[in-house]
């Protein structure tokens, strides 16, 4: 008989996720009204400082990787396995219905339409940064590889190798996320030593990232070759992409969160908390992008920050009430949605000649909720009740 695993809901995390998802819709406008040359807020306040555009992404990661190690350990701990199947399925069910329809609409829609030309400008600026030979890819080979769940991979070559203007760049981190799952839970199922676990993973990943760098090292100023300098950067910036290392630090978030609460009553302070918090400020704010150190400096001080806001179940206003966990229940959708979204927008203000940037930003962030939450309901949800049905039957 199959054992009914109850698994904890962090509301205030939920929040979270929206506030991050948010500050992705109101970055990628920024950045596209900075190439049309017009002027906004991407320079006047801190919550649009260039640097968090990285970070705010990486936060998204970290939690995510403290989100599903919980999950698995909660089911772990209970059964004394983890169910791959049912595992896979719920990521399948959650992920790739919103997934494949903006890959549809981005790839099929938006790029045999007028609003193609916003959208190549946006991802020419954004992802275009080859100074390599461009290897010029078949246009098909980007899309396979997104359409098998690899859009990370795809903008990898683009970026080092092509210089393409690639079709719907930002799901690369949805591809991160599948890869982590792909990778972690098996991990997990086998792993009778979580700590060393995530140990293991965490130094595997930086001995790779380290030959990675002395490969490019030594391809720029020993053998001086395009070939090798190619190769390695392209695992460089795979692996950058990637940011497995913040995962299994908020993985590790996750273990100290289950098994010690002795400790997390002892340490994790409100004092604490607030040093992590300027800490966590000052790095996004330095714009100093030191290699295999900063992203995980930060994903650090964020993971004492998540043992903080769910520590005791405490009910935090701002983050846990009614409307705050619906829109972080859709915050996948809003981040999904969002650029194509922005790119219409942008299409018609630049027809109509309209760059009232307040209201760009209320029509943007509205329309995207909208569609988000449409998504949730009559598209997302209903196919949820197919894999209770068909999929999910004892």
């Amino acid at each position: 008989m199959s054992v009914k695993v109850k698994h904890h809901y962090f509301t205030n995390l939920t929040a979270i996720r929206f506030y991050l998802a948010t500050y992705g819709v109101f970055g990628h406008t920024n950045d596209l009204l900075s190439i049309l040359g017009v002027k906004n807020y991407q320079h006047k306040h801190i919550l649009f400082y260039t640097n968090i555009g990285a970070v705010f992404l990486t936060a998204f990661f970290v939690i995510s990787g403290f989100l599903i190690t919980h999950i698995l350990i909660e089911e772990k701990h209970a059964t004394n396995d983890v169910v791959l199947k049912k595992f896979f399925l719920n990521r399948i069910f959650r992920i790739w219905p919103p997934y494949y329809l903006v890959l549809f609409i981005q790839w099929f829609v938006i790029a045999h339409t007028p609003v193609k030309e916003i959208s190549d400008l946006f991802y020419a600026f954004t992802y275009s940064k080859s100074t390599l030979t461009p290897i010029m890819m078949n246009h098909g080979v980007y899309f396979f590889l997104s359409l098998i769940m690899l859009p990370h991979l795809s903008l990898t070559i683009s970026v080092v190798l092509d210089n393409w203007t690639i079709v719907a760049g930002h799901l690369w981190s949805t591809g991160i996320e599948e890869f982590f799952y792909f990778i972690w839970a098996p991990v997990m199922r086998k792993s009778k030593d979580i700590v060393k676990s995530i140990r293991n993973s965490i130094l595997f990943y930086y001995i790779i990232s380290i030959i990675a760098f002395t490969g490019l090292m030594i391809g720029y100023w020993i053998l001086k070759s395009k070939t090798v300098i190619s190769i390695f950067h392209f695992i460089m910036f795979f692996l950058y992409l990637t940011r497995l290392s913040c995962m299994f630090i908020g993985a590790f978030a996750a273990y100290i969160f289950f098994y010690k609460k002795d400790w997390i009553a002892k340490n994790v302070t409100t004092k604490r908390a607030i040093i992590c918090g300027i800490g966590a400020i000052l790095v996004i704010v330095s714009k100093v992008p030191i290699p295999l150190v900063t992203q995980e400096l930060f994903s650090v001080l964020l993971s004492f920050l998540i043992l903080y806001f769910v520590k005791d179940n405490k009910r935090i206003p701002i983050l846990d009430n009614r409307v705050f966990n619906y829109l972080g229940k859709i915050s996948y959708g809003i981040y999904l949605y969002h650029v194509s979204i922005i790119f219409v927008v942008i299409y018609f203000c630049k027809k109509y000649n309209f760059f009232v940037v307040p209201v760009i930003y209320i029509i943007i962030l509205s329309l995207t909720i909208l569609a988000a939450a449409l998504s949730y309901e009559y598209y997302e949800k209903q196919l949820q009740k197919l894999k209770v049905k068909y999929f999910m039957k004892k």
